[in-house]
């Protein structure tokens, strides 16, 4: 029964919106040709990212653009992945305002070879204690190879990627 739960949460997660302030959703896709990554932020949890003196109270389309460089500044600092000991940069990073007012980090890695996977969900311990994100990690064919509910203090997930 508990697996029939976490399978509905997990298919759920990139349709999911973060609304509620202290949940977040990240879904992450390995592809032959490179891991995505999304996570979706309530706007008001984003923006203690890069506003910690709270001077913008409220992002619209009309002032989204002015923040967005300082979004996908934060961005690259999400997480921190690596594999084979080696940290893994994005080769690219795009932030949206949703329709329902949340943002959305896109960010794109390299391929991966078999072997660990490490996440380290970094943002957790900068926004503070009570904030969690359940990570979920697909294979290309849709086979799930790992998810957890993070916290700040369980803010890591191990998965193993399968041979090519």
């Amino acid at each position: 029964m508990r697996w029939f739960a976490v399978l509905a949460v997990v298919v759920a997660c990139p349709l999911a919106h973060a609304h509620d302030l202290y949940e977040s959703w990240t879904a992450v896709a390995v592809r032959p040709d490179g891991l995505a990554l999304n996570l979706t932020l309530a706007q008001a949890t984003a923006l203690q990212l890069v506003d910690s003196a709270a001077r913008i109270h409220e992002l619209t389309p009309e002032n989204f653009a002015a923040v967005r460089p300082a979004f996908a500044q934060a961005a690259r600092e999400l997480y921190v992945l690596t594999a084979a000991s080696t940290a893994l940069a994005p080769r690219s990073v795009e932030v949206e305002l949703t329709d329902e007012g949340d943002i959305a980090f896109r960010l794109r890695y390299p391929p991966v070879a078999a072997g660990a996977l490490k996440f380290h969900a970094t943002f957790l311990r900068r926004l503070g204690e009570g904030y969690t994100s359940l990570l979920a990690v697909d294979a290309a064919d849709g086979k799930q190879l790992g998810w957890d509910q993070l916290t700040t203090e369980n803010p890591d997930l191990e998965v193993r990627l399968p041979g090519r």
